[in-house]
């Protein structure tokens, strides 16, 4: 073979395992967890993978936040607040996606989502031997 057509064929295979690599690590997301204020939480909640990768990582979470229109289609990019008892705020981010995992410590805690413009709370009380889950619906219009 001619070294000009030689380097054709290797630059392209190069290129094709580089572009399936990539699109398969796309496939399988990994979530990562992060913290905030010394909080670990995960968000996301996207694809059934992501809803699938954070219930198997349930237990190590006090709280599951899902975030929803009334239709049950799930929403995203929602702020959420958590103050305690005295009214500050221990926690706060930004959703990536419908779900948030949070690991609040044991306490009576108010939490806050705001969307699409509008904030919704709830009280909810963390004890050593649950773990809590809540849905906030939204009543939005289907587009």
């Amino acid at each position: 073979m001619k070294p000009v057509l030689t380097r054709t064929i290797a630059a392209l295979a190069f290129t094709t395992v580089v572009l399936f690599s990539t699109l398969s690590t796309q496939g399988v997301h990994a979530l990562t967890p992060q913290t905030a204020s010394g909080i670990a939480y995960i968000t996301g909640g996207v694809t059934i993978d992501e809803r699938q990768e954070m219930m198997a990582q349930r237990n190590n979470y006090s709280l599951l936040l899902k975030v929803a229109a009334k239709s049950g289609k799930y929403l995203g990019d929602s702020v959420v607040k958590i103050t305690d008892q005295a009214g500050a705020t221990v926690f706060e981010c930004t959703t990536d996606g419908p779900w948030l995992l949070v690991d609040l410590p044991v306490g009576r805690y108010t939490v806050s989502a705001t969307g699409l413009e509008i904030t919704q709370s709830q009280k909810i009380l963390i004890s050593k031997k649950t773990r809590r889950e809540i849905t906030m619906y939204w009543n939005v219009e289907e587009r």
